[in-house]
């Protein structure tokens, strides 16, 4: 699943090459609000990053309940993380499993 959600937003970054500066994103920090809805309304480059982190980590937390995602670039490169913590092992401990992805958008 992580790995679906990783090039999922891959392909949101790929589809906004204007709005590349607009995605990277720390990992314990929220995106900034979507104010609007860029499926049924168009959008600046900026509010589609913006709606597609929020729509990132949304699914993240629905798919494997995890809020703990990040984007870091690196020269031309990105670096898409995501943690989350398996079931059997103890609430109160750090995240168990990290998934990442480096890629050149």
């Amino acid at each position: 699943q992580a790995t679906i959600l990783i090039y999922d937003i891959i392909d949101r970054m790929r589809a906004n090459p204007q709005g590349l500066v607009n995605y990277p994103l720390d990992i314990t920090t929220a995106p900034p609000a979507s104010a609007k809805d860029c499926v049924t309304n168009s959008c600046s480059a900026a509010e589609l990053a913006n709606y597609d982190l929020n729509a990132w980590r949304d699914s993240i937390q629905k798919t494997i309940g995890s809020q703990r995602s990040a984007i870091a670039r690196n020269g031309l490169f990105y670096v898409i993380t995501i943690e989350w913590r398996e079931s059997k092992f103890n609430e109160g401990a750090n995240p168990s499993q990290t998934q990442s992805v480096t890629v050149q958008i």
